[in-house]
């Protein structure tokens, strides 16, 4: 059995601004180290746009609760959070993408990306900035304080046999604990309603429907020149080629072909894929198989999902609080109305 940290271990990329806003995480949560006094008051974090989905909104929320925590431990932290591009990353789901438009221009995502939108202008310094600045036992010490201790640690056993946790303590779990209350049983109730997959995969691998999509899938693959058996696989098979291309064309002068021949692999197999995805409809189908495999679970545990989505519902609305508290602190200092 493996187990996974869980929610991650840090910030997640995304835009940085420093904050000082809230009154959460009232103690230091074991800074080890870190000075007894609170880091300097900085800038109002940036908010999410109003069209923010609730995911976007919460990993926000958690991050400006989490900078907070940190402020008071003695350290900066910069408010770095993940940007929702579901909707740019090709309608990608868990059994691949049928949008070959996307296929063309960024074959499966593994050397090129869409842009990122930015939630802020300007360049502002991030966390790896910040810590790569301190001595090494203040950054000991900024680790502890985010992170906590591993060997005190909430651990839920995942479908798949493995494992996922998180420390108790440190401003990332704080954080957590002003959004959900109950960090055990949130994160108990997060980690398999987030990894639902791993309960519905066999069921859809098992499902008559699937199967006969996806061996027109293989047909249509190993007539375009690209056999796999999945689309995962497929995937996988681009991600280590492109790897070896790429470090063949290392060896090799700046003329070579190698960078480009990965970058033909990947496209071409990926385009390839999307198409034999729409024709086959083994996205379509495979979908809906899950959607049903959902229902029937969430169904099976129906106190347990209602407990979720209204702990979740609850973090949402403190979510949504904490946008408008960011906003009307930043009107009013602008205007000179407020001195720190």
């Amino acid at each position: 059995m493996s187990e996974r940290g869980g929610w991650g271990a840090g910030a997640a990329a995304g835009v940085a601004v420093a904050v000082a806003l809230l009154s959460g995480c009232q103690q230091s949560p074991g800074a080890g180290g870190a000075g007894p006094s609170a880091a300097p008051a900085a800038e109002a974090p940036a908010v999410p746009a109003a069209s923010a989905g609730d995911r976007e909104l919460l990993e926000w929320a958690e991050q400006v609760h989490t900078a907070d925590c940190m402020r008071k431990a003695g350290f900066t932290y910069y408010v770095e959070w993940v940007r929702d591009t579901t909707a740019e990353d090709g309608r990608r789901s868990d059994f691949g993408s049928a949008d070959t438009s996307w296929a063309q221009a960024y074959g499966y995502g593994i050397q090129r990306r869409p842009p990122k939108p930015s939630a802020s202008p300007g360049a502002h310094r991030t966390n790896a900035d910040y810590v790569g600045g301190l001595s090494p036992e203040r950054r000991g010490a900024y680790t502890a304080a985010l992170n906590g201790d591993r060997a005190d640690s909430v651990t839920v056993p995942l479908a798949d046999g493995n494992s996922a946790f998180t420390p108790r303590g440190g401003c990332t779990s704080a954080a957590r604990r002003e959004l959900y209350g109950d960090l055990d049983r949130w994160f108990a109730l997060d980690i398999r309603a987030s990894n639902l997959q791993l309960e519905t995969g066999p069921l859809v691998a098992a499902d008559a429907r699937y199967t006969e999509a996806l061996t027109a899938w293989r047909t249509c693959m190993a007539a375009a020149g690209h056999p796999a058996q999945s689309p995962g696989e497929a995937r996988r098979q681009v991600a280590s080629a492109a790897q070896e291309l790429r470090a063949a064309g290392e060896k090799q002068s700046q003329e070579t072909q190698g960078p480009d021949a990965a970058w033909q692999l990947e496209v071409s197999t990926a385009t390839a894929d999307a198409r034999c995805s729409g024709s086959s409809q083994l996205v379509t189908v495979a979908e809906r198989v899950a959607a049903e495999a959902r229902g029937r679970i969430r169904e099976q545990s129906r106190a347990e999902f209602a407990e979720y989505d209204a702990l979740r519902a609850r973090a949402v609305g403190r979510a949504r609080e904490l946008i408008e508290v960011s906003t009307r602190t930043t009107r009013v200092e602008s205007q000179g109305e407020i001195r720190r």
